[in-house]
C-alpha cells in the first residue's frame, strides 16, 4: 500500500506527462483534452486564440521558454491542475494572456514562478478554481491567480469562487501593476 507523501510524488510526477504538441504560430479554434506544453524559442510570438482546454486530467497548458506568446478568448475548464501553467524549469517573457475564461478548475487558474517576466493578464474572467482542498491540508493553497515573476500587469480581470481554504483571487510574490480587478468571495483573502 503507498504512503500518502508518496501518492503526492507520483501524482505530481504524471503531471509532467504532456498529451499534445502544436506547430508555432497561430493555433486557432482547436479544442485540447490533454495538456498542451507550448516550449521553445521556436514558439516565440505564438497566438493561443479560441482554443477550449476541457475535461483534462492535470494542467490545462504548460509553458516554458517562450517570449512573446498570446493566450487570447480561449477557455480552460474542468481541469484537475492548474489552466495555464509557467514551468518552473524554464522561462518566458512577455506572455499575454486576454480575454479568457477559467473555471471549474482543481488547482490555480494562472500559475507562474519567478523566471517568468513582462507579463500581462487582462480582461480575464476566472472562477470556481482551487476546487481541489487536498494542498490546503499541506499548507499549500491554490489561487486563482499566482504569480511569482518580476514586472507583471494583472489589472480588469474578474475573479471570484476560489474554494481552496487559504486560496486568494490574486498571490503575487513580486512586484508589478495590480488594477482594476473585480474580486470576491475567495475562500481566504480577495
Amino acid at each position: 500500500m503507498l504512503t500518502l507523501p508518496l501518492l503526492l510524488i507520483l501524482s505530481r510526477c504524471s503531471r509532467e506527462l504532456i498529451g499534445q504538441s502544436v506547430q508555432p504560430g497561430i493555433i486557432e479554434g482547436q479544442t485540447f483534452r490533454t495538456t498542451l506544453l507550448i516550449d521553445g524559442h521556436d514558439y516565440d510570438g505564438t497566438i493561443l486564440r479560441n482554443c477550449r482546454f476541457e475535461n483534462i486530467s492535470g494542467d490545462g497548458l504548460q509553458i516554458r521558454d517562450v517570449d512573446n506568446l498570446r493566450i487570447e478568448d480561449c477557455e480552460f475548464t474542468t481541469i484537475t491542475g492548474d489552466a495555464i501553467r509557467f514551468r518552473n524549469s524554464g522561462s518566458s517573457d512577455g506572455t499575454r494572456i486576454t480575454y479568457n475564461v477559467i473555471h471549474d478548475i482543481g488547482e490555480n487558474g494562472i500559475l507562474a514562478p519567478e523566471h517568468h517576466t513582462n507579463a500581462v493578464i487582462r480582461k480575464n474572467r476566472i472562477y470556481d478554481v482551487a476546487t481541489d482542498p487536498t494542498a490546503s491540508r499541506f499548507g499549500k493553497p491554490h489561487h486563482g491567480i499566482y504569480w511569482q515573476g518580476p514586472n507583471v500587469t494583472i489589472a480588469e480581470n474578474v475573479i471570484y469562487h476560489v474554494r481552496n481554504n487559504g486560496g486568494n483571487d490574486i498571490s503575487i510574490r513580486t512586484y508589478g501593476t495590480i488594477a482594476r480587478n473585480r474580486l470576491s468571495r475567495a475562500a481566504d483573502h480577495a
